[in-house]
């Protein structure tokens, strides 16, 4: 008896097409709210009338400009560590200000943010702040190094004796006294006490998102 041959089965749908079904059928039942991104267009934000807009492609990237703030207490006659403190901080409103005014405002007198104050506040951090809300200590940056692109850290040391107290906030200045403000951080508390020494740390990136 011969044996019957049988034809190739025909392949079904890939995984990927059914995953593509699935998200056109739940995207066709449930359509974007107003400021939602479309899922069905990439890169398209739904307005209130239900217009779309593109958002900025790869040739049209906005600056975006993060910070991390790094404080590290230690006894100083004898250089044991203490304690760590970090949290992301904010560029407040006379920073962006600033930024501005420093690369193109042809009759600026700016002059660079190179000083770092330690206050006691724990009062949060506003995109209005002027200024830390209760100012312990500020000294001049001790160095400054860069990293890759866009990436910059400075640094200095408050000594025995200078900024006792409890550390809470710190920020970012261009002058020894009032001047503008870039940043400002609020943290877990530091005890700093009179035999202690306290390292700020403050890492910048810039990059185009």
């Amino acid at each position: 008896m011969s044996k019957r041959k049988h034809g190739k089965k025909p392949a079904g749908p890939s995984l990927a097409d059914v995953a593509a079904l699935l998200r056109r059928t739940f995207d066709e039942a449930n359509p974007p709210k107003s400021g939602e991104l479309d899922s069905r267009r990439p890169g398209v934000i739904v307005l209130p009338d239900g217009t779309r807009i593109v958002r900025l492609g790869a040739s049209e990237r906005a600056l975006r400009i993060r910070g991390h703030v790094k404080v590290e207490r230690y006894r100083e006659a004898t250089g044991e560590h203490l304690q760590r403190e970090e949290n992301d901080n904010l560029v407040v409103t006379t920073g962006l200000e600033w930024i501005k005014d420093f690369c193109f405002n042809t009759a600026t007198t700016q002059t660079q943010q190179k000083y770092i104050a330690v206050g006691s506040s724990n009062q949060v951090v506003a995109a209005t702040d002027t200024a830390l809300i209760a100012e312990l200590a500020r000294q001049i940056i001790s160095a400054y190094t860069a990293g890759g692109p866009g990436v910059c850290t400075v640094e200095t040391t408050f000594a025995a004796g200078v900024g006792t107290g409890t550390i809470t906030e710190v920020g970012l200045f261009d002058a020894n006294a009032a001047g503008d403000m870039w940043n400002r951080v609020v943290i877990n508390p530091v005890a700093k006490g009179a035999g202690d020494a306290v390292k700020v740390t403050m890492t910048f990136t810039f990059s185009a998102v």
